[in-house]
């Protein structure tokens, strides 16, 4: 069965829990496991759409690819000072 028709019946069977005729103990305890049951199926239909939202056409997941900077960000201003202060020092 199908996660959304199991919520489905779920929730009908929840709607006419209280006209049954179901003592009240049976049915504290059938709350409790149905609503166990609907978060279950909850979560999972919550990770299938995850998982279709990332999958592309083909079926393979898309994920973000890293790439290394290779070009240099910051690049200090020559100043014709300090270059000329340079080679003085490289000469002497």
């Amino acid at each position: 069965m199908k996660c959304e028709t199991s919520v489905f019946f779920l929730g009908f069977v929840i709607i006419l829990m209280p006209f049954l005729g179901i003592p009240s103990m049976w049915k504290r305890s059938i709350y409790i496991s149905l609503g166990i049951v609907l978060v279950l199926v909850g979560y999972q239909l919550r990770r299938n759409a995850y998982v279709r939202s990332i999958e592309d056409h083909t079926g393979e997941r898309k994920t973000d690819v890293y790439v290394e900077q290779v070009e240099q960000l910051f690049i200090e201003p020559e100043v014709p000072e300090i270059k000329a202060r340079r080679g003085r020092t490289k000469g002497v």
